[in-house]
């Protein structure tokens, strides 16, 4: 309730006579702007949103931040890319997922979540049992709450979340192709801040030190002891996840 507080606190400004009519009459105006913004209908959040994920769960506090930015850092792009998109499968929340292109999010959602070999899907050499598990998968991801978007700008996503308040999650792939990373960093958690949206970004691990985007959480995914599987590392913490994953090579799925 910290935030909740913090922002009712802004009610009564530098005010310290009030009648008790006056205080509510003000508490109730910033009631209505917390829950019903001129330009944003979403409701206002203070508990975390789990992603679907446990070992990411465990790292960042029991799930994403409204009003928050989690980056994602990756030595290889398919890391960021696998856990993405099994967050975006898996999460509970109207979630956008933000990649390069259109046709490739959808076939990465759509295999990843089959759990098919996504050459073999292109090259259309699939078996019986593959098309059972696409078919299982079309199922399940018909009634999640799904937006894909291929936008290349982050005024392009900027508008994206604007229009479409019902999205609570935003997931970005492989961030630093909108520019200087630490730039789109600063633009995503104003974003995040302003539309009371959270916000996780897939990028390369980050050199600088970040320190002035507030609300920042830093994640890494490193090689987990016997090199099979990964471990999540909270980079601005000092917590690991107690749960190894395992991250395909395709860059579709993790477990």
């Amino acid at each position: 309730m910290g935030d909740l507080w913090a922002d009712l606190a802004g009610a009564w400004g530098t005010a310290t006579d009030l009648t008790m009519h006056e205080a509510l009459d003000r508490w109730l105006d910033r009631m209505e702007v917390l829950y019903t913004h001129d330009h944003d209908q979403r409701p206002y959040r203070t508990r975390p949103i789990p992603t679907g994920l446990p070992a990411l769960n465990r790292v960042v506090g029991g799930g994403l931040r409204c009003r928050g930015l989690t980056t994602l850092e990756c030595e290889k792009l398919f890391q960021g890319d696998a856990v993405l998109a099994t967050v975006a499968r898996r999460i509970k929340t109207t979630v956008l997922l933000a990649g390069s292109h259109m046709a490739d999010l959808t076939a990465d959602v759509l295999v990843g979540e089959a759990q098919i070999s996504p050459r073999d899907a292109a090259r259309g050499t699939l078996t019986d049992e593959d098309w059972a598990r696409i078919s299982s998968a079309v199922g399940y991801l018909s009634d999640r709450h799904i937006r894909l978007t291929s936008v290349g700008t982050l005024a392009g996503l900027h508008s994206l979340i604007v229009d479409f308040p019902e999205v609570t999650s935003v997931l970005v792939l492989r961030a630093e192709r909108f520019g200087r990373i630490d730039d789109t960093l600063m633009t995503l958690a104003e974003l995040a801040e302003e539309y009371n949206v959270a916000i996780l970004a897939a990028t390369r691990p980050i050199r600088s030190s970040l320190s002035d985007i507030e609300r920042l959480r830093r994640v890494g995914v490193v090689p987990a002891p016997g090199g099979r599987h990964y471990a999540l590392l909270r980079l601005d913490r000092d917590v690991v996840s107690t749960r190894p994953i395992e991250i395909d090579q395709s860059g579709t799925w993790c477990r």
